[in-house]
């Protein structure tokens, strides 16, 4: 993997840092809920193929059996509809205090994102009926008329204000120069050393849930 991809991966990590831990404040609990686009676009739809097999928008059921097998320690196979991670901020004088918990929930955040290529829909409180806050991907931070078949989300007003403030800048470099081109975003989970990312960024990845 090189310097320059490297850094592509950093600064989302950084963007997500950045906002997350400016804009919510401490006893804030955060949810956010992976899925991978479709001809269909993004829904909580389970379908079943001619082969009996299920498959959806979530990500748990646009990947392949193979690939998840590549990452079975992420996956749930007990619970497909694991496809979640959560985190509650605790700030003292407005400084994140758990700040190890932190670097892991935004570092899984980032590697699911690059990894599958997929869509996480970041929510404020315990679970999917919370007010949406971000909804992010590596190259855009999106607003809600990407979800139009999610009709039931809202985006909450800080969530608002975070849209507003940085989805211009979301894929732009202090230069001003485009981070993340259509053609970075191929899927490095087809590779057999896919898993290698968590130790070549030295990161902690959390295994998805449900929420």
């Amino acid at each position: 993997m090189t310097e320059e991809f490297k850094g592509k991966i950093n600064h989302l990590k950084d963007n997500l840092d950045t906002i997350l831990t400016s804009k919510y404040q401490d006893g804030q609990k955060l949810a956010v809920t992976f899925y991978r686009d479709t001809s269909n676009g993004i829904h909580d739809n389970i379908m079943v193929d001619s082969n009996n097999n299920e498959y959806g928008s979530l990500l748990s059921y646009a990947l392949n059996g193979e690939i998840k097998n590549k990452f079975s320690n992420l996956f749930n196979d007990e619970d497909q509809d694991a496809n979640s991670l959560s985190f509650i901020i605790q700030k003292q004088d407005g400084k994140i205090i758990n700040k190890d918990e932190f670097e892991q929930f935004i570092q899984s955040i980032t590697f699911y994102l690059v990894m599958f290529n997929s869509i996480g829909i970041i929510q404020e409180g315990a679970g999917k009926d919370g007010k949406v806050g971000l909804i992010v991907s590596q190259r855009e931070l999106h607003d809600l008329s990407y979800l139009f078949q999610l009709s039931a989300l809202e985006l909450s007003p800080t969530g608002q204000q975070i849209l507003s403030e940085h989805q211009a800048g979301w894929n732009r470099d202090r230069g001003n120069r485009i981070v993340w081109n259509y053609e970075d975003c191929w899927p490095i989970n087809l590779f057999n050393d896919a898993p290698e990312l968590i130790n070549i960024m030295h990161w902690k990845i959390s295994k998805l849930s449900n929420i």
